[in-house]
């Protein structure tokens, strides 16, 4: 099993251990399980990688607000996440523009962050993580976005953690690097 961000909670493998024989997770953090910044205000930099956690959470009005605007917001999203931006050529943010403005494309990508973000889900990830994780799991992560973080996160919830820190890469690992993540995918799964 290999999933990105909000993709990678260890839900699934948590709760069917049996059915996932490795788990990769690529560039995330785990709600109630990762370390958080400190409550106060955060420096410009944490505040531009996560402010949309507490926007997207907002009933309705993200909705209200990107509708209309769709190319513009991913365009600014990708720009600001990736190291290298480039690789979201005018093709890929079509794709994405694409489906994002599919009759409630928007409500549901929005809806994902209220509901995974909910008490019952943070609650559920925090119980999730008190039993340890046997299989071989690996972390791949960029530099530029959340580093050895991810690592730090897997040693406290899983016995077997391998990981890639990539340097020179941010958020959007599989787009930016794709040979590389699958060279150590294919290594690990294969192994």
């Amino acid at each position: 099993m290999a999933a990105h961000d909000v993709g990678a909670r260890i839900a699934y493998a948590s709760d069917w251990p049996a059915d996932v024989r490795t788990l990769t997770l690529l560039d995330a953090a785990l709600p109630e399980i990762s370390p958080v910044p400190a409550a106060d205000i955060p420096s410009d930099e944490i505040n531009t990688r996560t402010w949309h956690f507490f926007f997207n959470r907002i009933p309705d009005l993200p909705d209200i607000l990107v509708r209309g605007h769709e190319r513009e917001y991913l365009t600014w999203l990708f720009s600001q996440k990736a190291a290298r931006p480039w690789v979201f050529t005018p093709a890929v943010i079509d794709e994405y523009t694409r489906t994002y403005t599919r009759p409630g494309g928007t409500r549901a990508a929005f809806a994902y962050y209220r509901e995974s973000l909910s008490r019952e889900s943070l609650d559920a990830n925090k119980a999730r993580a008190t039993t340890m994780l046997e299989m071989p799991v690996m972390a791949i992560s960029g530099q530029a976005s959340v580093g050895l973080s991810l690592l730090n996160t897997m040693k406290g919830i899983a016995r077997n953690v391998q990981d890639h820190v990539l340097a020179d890469y941010g958020y959007f690992v599989m787009e930016e690097c794709p040979d590389e993540v699958a060279s150590h995918l294919l290594k690990f799964i294969s192994d």
